[in-house]
């Protein structure tokens, strides 16, 4: 709408009250329509990208799942009996070093179709 209205002759500063924004906005929103048409507009998804923000590295994550899979804890020199998120938390740090709160484990956990114990007990 706004470049619509640019394109008809009107100011910048009444196109931007037209449309309720600042003309700053308006400003930008006109320079990319001269630089990429109406496609440099298009609204563009934000944030990081899928994993971007992941604290492991898929090896690491491969070896964790392994772990889990192949060994108990007490195998691997932790106090537990069956995994549980803390279990894992614990591991997680003895393995890379990495300090994890409890909530991002179980995130890793059902990303990775793991289900301890607690997460069973709590959606029975």
């Amino acid at each position: 709408m706004a470049i619509r209205l640019w394109k008809r002759g009107e100011l910048i500063k009444d196109v931007a009250e037209t449309v309720g924004v600042s003309p700053q906005a308006v400003s930008g929103w006109i320079k990319k329509y001269k630089l990429g048409g109406l496609a440099a507009l298009k609204a563009k998804k934000r944030g990081p990208e899928a994993g971007q923000t992941r604290r492991l590295t898929p090896e690491q994550e491969k070896e964790l799942q392994r772990l889990i899979t192949d060994k108990a804890p007490d195998q691997l020199k932790l106090d537990y009996a069956l995994w549980t998120r803390k279990a894992v938390m614990e591991l997680i740090e003895q393995e890379t070093g990495i300090r994890m709160p409890i909530r991002t484990v179980g995130e890793y956990l059902k990303r990775w179709g793991v289900y301890p114990p607690e997460a069973r007990e709590t959606s029975l």
